[in-house]
């Protein structure tokens, strides 16, 4: 991206495997970004409801990993949707968050707190 965006070399080389987005203007790869992290975001939820369902195949916990990727995809647009629109602007505090919240969920932190939790109520349930 800086040697795109700067239109100067760094001292670091391209790989060969890179050299396809090498040939590409910066703006197709600053919007690239875009579908890839939607890509990603779908990835990890499939992969994370089938952790899940394989290893608790508890239906409740489904719903609520469900809901909870719904829950960071519908905050992390409202705030690009709001920096884009009134801020005019995606370098500011509501990008940042909006990031963060799709780093949540392109990570398996959830489906390890819903492990975590259907542990703990697999316990309550026991006692």
């Amino acid at each position: 991206m800086t040697i795109k965006y700067y239109g100067k070399p760094t001292s670091m080389a391209v790989p060969n495997s890179l050299m396809f987005i090498y040939n590409l203007d910066y703006k197709t790869i600053y919007y690239l970004k875009y579908p890839l992290t939607i890509l990603s975001f779908l990835l990890f939820y499939g992969l994370s409801f089938w952790c899940l369902k394989s290893l608790t195949n508890d239906k409740n916990l489904l719903k609520w990993l469900t809901y909870s990727y719904l829950v960071l995809l519908l905050l992390s647009t409202i705030s690009m949707l709001w920096a884009y629109f009134v801020k005019v602007k995606l370098q500011d505090d509501e990008y940042t968050f909006s990031r963060w919240l799709m780093g949540i969920a392109q990570s398996p932190l959830l489906v390890l707190f819903f492990l975590a939790s259907s542990k703990l109520m697999e316990k309550k349930d026991k006692i």
